[in-house]
């Protein structure tokens, strides 16, 4: 189901990036080339809005994409809008899309989406948190990366790879 509605966003252009996070989380820290951020992140290209978030319901631990309002935003929650983190990306189209798989108790699921854009850029939005500035992978957050470097780097011990090739 990821797949499909991921697949909708394929020659959209980006118009907007927002984060979902706790609310004594709405700041982000300038310069870094990686955020962590606790709940969701809502992409907003022209005619679809796209919303990846973790589920974790033992043994289920994976990355979905699915609408905005497919579930509710969580009473705690604040949404803040990040476009200016992604300068490279708005108004840009996205041409590709690749999920990263690993294996877990229930099988193979989606742990990364990697998004790729006209001109080569690319955004990969995974599983896990920042541990002293370094992605560590924790099923219940994600780390939302366009830096290759990082991006190479950082793979779960179950998984097949990083999905930036």
């Amino acid at each position: 189901m990821s797949e499909f509605i991921l697949g909708r966003a394929i020659g959209q252009r980006l118009l907007q990036v927002e984060y979902v996070l706790l609310p004594w989380e709405a700041s982000l820290q300038p310069g870094r080339v990686i955020d962590a951020v606790s709940r969701a992140i809502i992409l907003r290209f022209e005619s679809v809005d796209l919303q990846f978030r973790w589920v974790l319901k033992p043994p289920v631990e994976r990355l979905i994409v699915e609408p905005p309002d497919a579930l509710a935003q969580a009473p705690l929650t604040v949404t803040l809008e990040v476009g200016e983190r992604w300068p490279d990306l708005l108004g840009t189209r996205m041409v590709g899309c690749e999920f990263g798989y690993q294996h877990v108790e229930s099988g193979r699921e989606p742990w990364a989406a990697l998004l790729v854009f006209e001109g080569g850029a690319r955004l990969l939005i995974a599983l896990g948190e920042l541990v002293d500035a370094v992605p560590t992978y924790l099923p219940d957050s994600l780390v939302i990366t366009a830096d290759a470097h990082v991006a190479q780097g950082y793979t779960p011990p179950a998984s097949e790879g990083s999905p930036w090739r």
